[in-house]
């Protein structure tokens, strides 16, 4: 087996993982048979690169980068799917706050039952009616939270300028931890998974082994 093909393989083995990840990013959904065509190309890599010469040690070579490349690729699937979904819900939180900060304008703050009663309608509280809203819950929220919402209504804080603020990075993080309690890489393995992770690997195998009548054992 010549070096060249193994950096074939590799160089094809990279290329497909970067193309499954990069499907997945764009369009949000993992495609499971592109493990089988990642096994034909690392297997087409290698003949390429190493001038046509196969036979079984090119074969066990190009199934191991493939298969190594399979996951490689489905786990940059799933962790861009992960961030995406991430950012996204994220910028959905943003999104109420722009409308709550927005909506804080019209309410007088030393209203305390106006105060109460957008706490109780607009989340602020577990509490579902205005009466119920606690006397500490309304303290914090006309020290804490109303002046930065002010802040991002007058500052027409952008959703960049809202993640690096104390309240944007808290809820970064809670949502991340929140992801990562409930996201495993594991768990994404299903039948079909492993179906075309073996059709890659056994295609990669046979491509590779077969382009040459050269017997490397000779």
């Amino acid at each position: 087996m010549k070096p060249s093909a193994l950096i074939g393989a590799c160089v094809a083995g990279l290329v497909g993982a970067l193309v499954w990840g990069a499907i997945a990013h764009f369009s949000g959904y993992e495609v499971g048979y592109i493990a089988w065509g990642i096994g034909l190309i690392v297997g087409g890599g290698a003949l390429v690169f190493g001038g046509g010469e196969g036979g079984a040690p090119t074969g066990v070579m190009c199934a191991v980068v493939a298969a190594l490349s399979i996951i490689a690729g489905k786990y940059m699937a799933f962790s861009w799917t992960v961030s995406s979904a991430l950012d996204e819900g994220v910028r959905e939180v943003y999104d109420e706050h722009v409308a709550d900060a927005t909506a804080l304008t019209g309410v007088d703050l030393a209203d305390d039952d106006a105060v109460r009663h957008f706490i109780a309608t607009r989340g602020y509280s577990e509490k579902k009616t205005a009466r119920n809203v606690t006397d500490e819950e309304l303290a914090h929220f006309k020290v804490e939270t109303a002046p930065f919402l002010r802040q991002v209504n007058d500052e027409n804080m952008t959703f960049e300028e809202w993640k690096e603020s104390d309240y944007g990075s808290g809820v970064v993080e809670f949502v991340n931890a929140f992801a990562g309690a409930r996201a495993s890489f594991g768990d994404t393995f299903g039948g079909f998974d492993i179906l075309w992770m073996l059709l890659g690997v056994g295609t990669a195998f046979k491509v590779g082994a077969g382009g040459g009548t050269r017997s490397d054992t000779a």
